[in-house]
């Protein structure tokens, strides 16, 4: 069975995401979460509504640490292999976090301080860890890149833009399905491997 407090969280943050964190009441939270509307029981868990948010946003950060964590260490030697497995898990981490995307994007000027933690703990970590991980292929010649940083970024950028324009109008680049999308993706990725050696006769 569910806990109270995270059933409060799941609950508010769907609610902040569907109709912005302003027109949320904790009334409606408390409702959402099977707790008596007006009772005030969201007090007993939670100082205030925006600490509701503040542990769902924390929360989100927290999950990406551990998944990032787990999964560098683990991709595969093959560069192109490794590039699936860290664009598949993008896009699920980022569409495991599509209510706090909506949110934080939505009502930025709320919530300047709660878009610099996601800044700060879920997208330089994000950019960061994958132009360590370029950094790395390039020195194994597994990859030809002039810039890891840049090329990070351009690489990142794509996918948390395809699930960022879904999580906020309901709408994916081009109409084009997850899959062809992380297809193209990985094609476009692979080019960044450098040529063969050519063979001497």
């Amino acid at each position: 069975m569910v806990a109270t407090r995270e059933r409060i969280i799941r609950e508010a943050l769907r609610l902040f995401a569907e109709r912005g964190y302003a027109r949320t009441s904790v009334a409606d939270i408390q409702e959402a979460a099977g707790l008596t509307s007006g009772s005030g029981a969201l007090y007993k868990h939670f100082p205030s509504k925006r600490a509701v948010l503040e542990t769902a946003v924390d929360l989100h950060i927290q999950a990406y640490e551990g998944g990032s964590q787990a999964l560098l260490p683990a991709l595969p030697e093959d560069p192109v292999q490794a590039l699936e497995l860290i664009g598949r898990g993008l896009l699920a981490r980022l569409d495991e976090d599509r209510d706090v995307v909506r949110v934080i994007l939505r009502d930025v000027d709320q919530f300047p301080d709660l878009a610099e933690r996601v800044i700060g703990g879920l997208l330089r970590p994000m950019y960061g860890g994958a132009a360590g991980w370029l950094r790395t292929r390039v020195a194994h010649e597994q990859m030809a890149v002039r810039d890891s940083d840049a090329t990070a970024a351009v690489l990142l950028a794509a996918i948390t833009y395809y699930r960022v324009l879904d999580a906020l109008l309901g709408v994916v680049p081009g109409d084009v399905d997850e899959e062809s999308f992380l297809r193209a993706w990985l094609e476009l990725a692979a080019g960044l491997r450098p040529d063969p050696p050519q063979e001497t006769s």
